[in-house]
């Protein structure tokens, strides 16, 4: 019986300083990378989710854990703790973002 096979993923004009070409979903991670790498990781972190707006522009969320007081039980619940639009270069390295991205953890 044959199966069905994946086609490989669709590899993006931009690429890493080593000039590797870099898979949409690579190149999703590395922006995700540099951004808690600039920000710090929050010791309620969540996930960290970037999405590609166009072009070379994201948005960037990074979902953290709270406690919730507003349900019978207590429980964690997740919200968007920082979110960041940031633009990238032709080697998907961040150029800008707003707000600005700081150290904070």
């Amino acid at each position: 019986m044959n199966k069905p096979t994946q086609s490989p993923e669709p590899k993006v004009q931009i690429s890493k300083p080593d000039d590797k070409e870099l898979t949409k979903k690579e190149l999703k991670s590395f922006v995700e990378e540099q951004v808690i790498t600039k920000l710090g990781k929050p010791t309620e972190l969540n996930f960290i989710r970037a999405s590609n707006v166009f072009d070379n522009r994201w948005r960037v969320d990074v979902w953290c854990y709270f406690d919730s007081e507003e349900t019978i039980m207590p429980s964690k619940c997740s919200n968007i703790k920082h979110s960041y639009f940031v633009h990238v270069d032709e080697h998907g390295k961040i150029v800008n973002s707003s707000p600005e991205i700081h150290k904070e953890y």
